[in-house]
C-alpha cells in the first residue's frame, strides 16, 4: 500500500440558492431604514489530504477497476497516516489481504469529514487512476459512517453503492439519494452511537422508495459493528454487484418571462419497473444556482416528471416543473406562484 501522500486541489464553490431579482442583488442600503440584502459569491478552498492507495495486484492487466472510498473513525483523525491501517480494508490490506478494487483511505486532518474534500479527493484519483466511473463506492464506520451519509447525500449522483457502519445523518435528505443501493450495519448494545441513528435512515430511504436499503444488526455488539462488517466476504461480493444506473442530460432553461435562462444538468435513475427519479441542477448567470428533484413514471412510451421545489418569497416562492422524456431528449417546463413560467430542453449525453 502506497502512504504519504498529499492533494492539494483549488475549486470553486457556488451556494446552493435560486436566481433573485437583480435589483435584489445590485440593492443599495437606504440610509433610516433595514432592508433585505444577499451575498451569493463564488468562493475558493484549499483541500490538502493525506491517503492510503491500494492497487490490485493485476491493476495493469484491466482498462478499468471499480473504487473503494474508506472513511475512518475519529480515533485515527490526525497526522499520523499509519492510524488509518487500524481498521476497516486498510488494516486487512497491511496484514495481507488483496481486494478487486482501488481503495483510497483518506485521513481527516480534525474531526468531522468535509464532504467538498472528499470529492476532490474523488475526482483526483479517478483522473490519475483507471476507475470505472459507475462503480465508485463509499464506507466508513463511526464518524465515518456519517461521513459516508453526508457524502452520498451531497453528491446522489456519484456513487453505486454506499455502506454506512454505526453511522447516522439527517433523514430527511436521504429522498436525495433513493436510488442508491445502501446496506447498513449497526451493533444492537452500541453506546456511542446508538442503533436508531442507522434504524431512522434505513426506514426513511425505505419511506423514499428505495427499493433495496438494507440495515444489519449485530444484537450482541457494541461500538465495534465494523470488524464482523469488513471480514464478511459477502459484503464485497454484494459491492461489486452493484452499477450505477444513471443517464445524464444537459442543456439550457429559459425563463419566458422573466428573461432569466442558464445552463442545466440532469441525472436520472430508474429506482424500479416504472418509476424514475431525476436531479436538476443549474445555473442563471455567473454566480446562482438551483437544485430542483423529480419523480417520473412510465406512461405509454414516454417517462413523465412532476416536482416542485420551494426556494423562499424572495426567490420566488414554489417552482412546478414538469417534463418528460422523449428518445433523446428532455423537455419540460415550469410555473411559479406568481404565475411566472420557462421551459427547459435537454440531450442525452452519456448513459443507458
Amino acid at each position: 500500500m502506497r502512504s504519504g501522500f498529499v492533494l492539494a486541489v483549488l475549486f470553486s464553490f457556488v451556494p446552493l440558492s435560486f436566481a433573485a431579482a437583480d435589483a435584489d442583488r445590485d440593492a443599495k442600503p437606504q440610509p433610516g431604514r433595514m432592508q433585505s440584502m444577499q451575498l451569493d459569491v463564488p468562493i475558493q478552498i484549499r483541500v490538502r489530504l493525506r491517503y492510503l492507495l491500494y492497487l490490485p495486484p493485476d491493476y495493469a492487466a484491466k482498462e478499468k477497476w471499480p473504487m473503494l472510498l474508506f472513511l475512518h473513525g475519529a480515533g485515527e483523525t490526525g497526522s499520523d497516516l499509519e492510524l488509518v491501517k487500524k481498521h476497516g480494508p486498510p488494516k486487512l490490506i497491511a496484514a495481507g489481504k488483496q481486494f478487486p478494487f482501488v481503495v483510497v483511505c483518506p485521513q481527516a486532518p480534525r474531526l468531522g469529514w468535509r464532504s467538498e474534500e472528499l470529492k476532490a479527493l474523488i475526482d483526483h484519483v479517478m483522473d490519475e487512476y483507471r476507475i470505472d466511473p459507475d462503480r465508485v463506492y463509499v464506507t466508513g464506520l463511526s464518524m465515518g459512517g456519517y461521513g459516508t451519509w453526508a457524502l452520498a447525500i451531497a453528491y446522489p449522483d456519484l456513487f453505486a453503492a454506499i455502506v454506512p457502519i454505526c453511522g447516522g445523518g439527517d433523514a430527511k435528505a436521504v429522498r436525495r439519494i433513493r436510488h442508491v443501493p445502501t446496506w447498513a450495519f449497526h451493533g444492537g448494545k452500541d453506546r456511542v452511537v446508538p442503533a436508531r441513528r442507522s434504524k431512522v435512515m434505513i426506514e426513511a430511504l425505505k419511506a423514499a422508495g428505495n427499493p433495496v436499503a438494507r440495515l444489519t444488526i449485530y444484537p450482541d455488539a457494541g461500538h465495534d459493528s465494523w470488524t464482523a462488517t469488513y471480514d464478511n466476504p459477502e459484503l464485497y461480493t454484494w459491492l461489486l454487484k452493484q452499477k450505477r444506473r444513471c443517464t445524464f442530460w444537459s442543456g439550457e432553461w429559459k425563463g419566458a418571462e422573466t428573461g432569466h435562462g442558464g445552463d442545466l444538468k440532469c441525472a436520472a435513475h430508474q429506482i424500479g419497473p416504472e418509476r424514475w427519479v431525476a436531479t436538476f441542477s443549474g445555473h442563471c448567470g455567473r454566480d446562482y444556482a438551483f437544485q430542483v428533484d423529480l419523480v417520473g413514471k412510465k406512461e405509454g412510451d414516454r417517462v413523465v416528471f412532476k416536482g416542485e421545489v420551494d426556494l423562499g418569497k424572495e426567490n420566488g416562492g414554489k417552482y412546478r416543473w414538469t417534463g418528460h422524456i422523449a428518445g433523446d431528449r428532455f423537455v419540460g417546463r415550469y410555473e411559479t406562484e406568481a404565475g411566472k413560467r420557462g421551459q427547459f430542453q435537454l440531450r442525452r449525453v452519456t448513459g443507458e
